[in-house]
């Protein structure tokens, strides 16, 4: 079994146990910022229906951090109307101003802002992997 904490030659960090996070629920983790072995970045990470993924764990809006808010579900109408800046998924709500922000893509419902994404993997021993660096920003929709 590997340790919580290890961090891969490809610069994944074994973040928990899939066991360790609850359906639809963000849960803060500290990753450490890749080259910079005294800094670190907080993040969340998130189960959506047994579908991982990891957010940035700071709003777009004045820094709440976005574990302490809540999940809901959401399609592209909700998100940002027609223009389908969003895919249909899981959105988390930041507790302090309301701002959504798809767990997916980062893009916030107010269809300018974004957060950090960050690559996750699940391994045969049920071991969640995270990135330790965010994925490359997706394009805005025009």
């Amino acid at each position: 079994m590997v340790q919580v904490g290890t961090v891969s030659s490809d610069n994944y960090f074994c973040a928990g146990l899939k066991s360790d996070y609850t359906y639809s629920y963000a849960k803060r983790c500290i990753i450490p910022a890749k080259g910079h072995p005294n800094e670190s970045t907080k993040i969340a990470i998130v189960n959506n229906n047994g579908r991982f993924t990891a957010i940035q764990n700071q709003c777009a809006h004045m820094g709440n951090p976005l574990h302490t808010g809540y999940m809901t579900d959401i399609d592209i109408e909700d998100v940002v109307g027609a223009e389908g800046a969003c895919s249909p998924g899981l959105a988390v709500v930041c507790s302090r101003h309301m701002w959504s922000f798809d767990v997916q893509t980062g893009k916030c419902g107010n269809g300018t802002d974004s957060i950090h994404v960050y690559g996750v993997r699940v391994d045969e021993q049920d071991c969640v992997w995270v990135s330790v660096e965010p994925l490359p920003a997706t394009p805005k929709a025009v």
